[in-house]
Formats: C-alpha cells, sequence, structure tokens
C-alpha cells in the first residue's frame, strides 16, 4: 500500500500562501492525483491554507481572520477534508485564539553546515523522512526560545517547525501543533514566526491520519497561546 500524501490548506486570498508540510499522511489505494506532485493536489493546496505573514511593523488582522475562514469553509465543504464525515454534518468551525500580535515574533536562523537526514516518528509508527535544517532563536514573554526547524524532500521551500508548549493537552492538541515558514537565503537568515497560524496535524481530527511526532528538542516551557486550540472535531 502506498501512502499519498493530502495537503493541507493555502489561502488564495492572502498571497503569501504555504504548503502545510506536516499535515498527514492517510493510507489509501494508489493513486497519482493524491500525491504531493499530483495535478489536483496542488490545485486543492492553492485553494487554502496556511499563510505567512510578511516582515512589516503591523500585523494584519484582518487577513488572518481571512485565512481562518477559508480554512473553515474547507474543512467544511472539500474532499480532502480530515474531518469524518460524521463530524463534517455539523462542523460550525474550529476554535481559534484571537489575533495576538505578541505571539508574532522576529527569529534568528541558524542554519546547520551539514544538515543531516532524519527520521521523525509518526503517530502511526512509520518514519517520516526530513532534513534537520537549522534552529531558529527567538524571544517569547522574555524568555529565550529555540526551535529547530525541518525541512522535507517534497517541499525544499518551506521549513516545517513542529513544536509543544505548556498549553498542550489543556488549550491546544496534546500532541502538539505546526508551523510552517518559507525558506529565507542565507545560512543566518531572519524569519518571523507567526504563532497566530499554528495548526493541529490531521491526527487531531481523524486517527487514520500518519502526522510526525513532535522531537523532543522542540518542547517549549512557555505557553504559546496562539493559533489553533482544542475543539470538538478532535477525535482524540
Amino acid at each position: 500500500m502506498r501512502l499519498a500524501f493530502l495537503c493541507c490548506w493555502i489561502a488564495a486570498a492572502i498571497a503569501l500562501g504555504v504548503v502545510a508540510v506536516g499535515c498527514g499522511e492517510k493510507g489509501t489505494s494508489p493513486s497519482p492525483k493524491n500525491s504531493v506532485a499530483g495535478k489536483d493536489s496542488q490545485k486543492v493546496a492553492a485553494d487554502a491554507g496556511t499563510t505567512q505573514q510578511p516582515m512589516s511593523n503591523q500585523y494584519d488582522v484582518p487577513g488572518l481572520e481571512r485565512y481562518r475562514a477559508e480554512k473553515d469553509s474547507g474543512f467544511r465543504q472539500r474532499e480532502s477534508s480530515p474531518l469524518t464525515e460524521r463530524v463534517r454534518a455539523r462542523f460550525r468551525g474550529l476554535l481559534y485564539y484571537p489575533a495576538a500580535t505578541q505571539f508574532w515574533v522576529a527569529a534568528r536562523l541558524q542554519q546547520f553546515p551539514n544538515p543531516e537526514p532524519v527520521n521523525l516518528m509518526t503517530t502511526t509508527g512509520q518514519p517520516r523522512p526530513m532534513l534537520r535544517y537549522g534552529q531558529l532563536h527567538f524571544t517569547v514573554d522574555g524568555k529565550e526560545c529555540a526551535l529547530t526547524a525541518y525541512q522535507s524532500a517534497d517541499h525544499p521551500q518551506h521549513l516545517f517547525l513542529p513544536f509543544k508548549d505548556a498549553t498542550n493537552g489543556t488549550e491546544t492538541y496534546g500532541a502538539g501543533r505546526y508551523i510552517d515558514l518559507t525558506v529565507q537565503p542565507g545560512s543566518s537568515a531572519n524569519y518571523m514566526i507567526d504563532f497566530n497560524l499554528a495548526y493541529n496535524p490531521y491526527c487531531a481530527y481523524n486517527p487514520e491520519y500518519s502526522c510526525p511526532v513532535v522531537p523532543r528538542e522542540n518542547f517549549l516551557a512557555v505557553p504559546i497561546r496562539a493559533g489553533e486550540r482544542v475543539s470538538e472535531t478532535d477525535e482524540h
């Protein structure tokens, strides 16, 4: 059986959309249109999804709200929604924290000189090959933090940031959340990490998906009250 990658959403209404790299994989019968390189899969990815705020001094709250509405619409209507049919029938939208500009943070990347290939474990025990790309350093509530960024061979233009924080298991999904960034040129580039765009892996909504487990090095001691919360759509 071949695992076909089912892309998460990219918001067409917002210009700076990026592929959600770590959503999850679901066991399906072989079908080229479901592969990440497939034309139909790319069209779905272009319709709605995770976005990245531009580097500026003003946070685009209306843009965030449009993105969330578009994502909710995709979860409700699209065949590639991770929601089960039962949940989709009563789905009214995901739960989010209000936009919080303090969780839109400047970060400095220290790219590893020789990014090493690693296998991230998944919720189903199947390894997910990635490159351990570099480490992002930033400050939250006056505390110095760092997250290791990973890169997928399928999406070399993006960085994958799986993370856990002090809200997991109570306010947010217990297994952690993900963020995606667009790769910036330079081995010590500046990034803006927008935790308002932190999203749940697909296995939060449907146990049939296989999702990367957050590595221990990406456990944050601080609470990140931004992005997606636990909602009635979560299956666990």
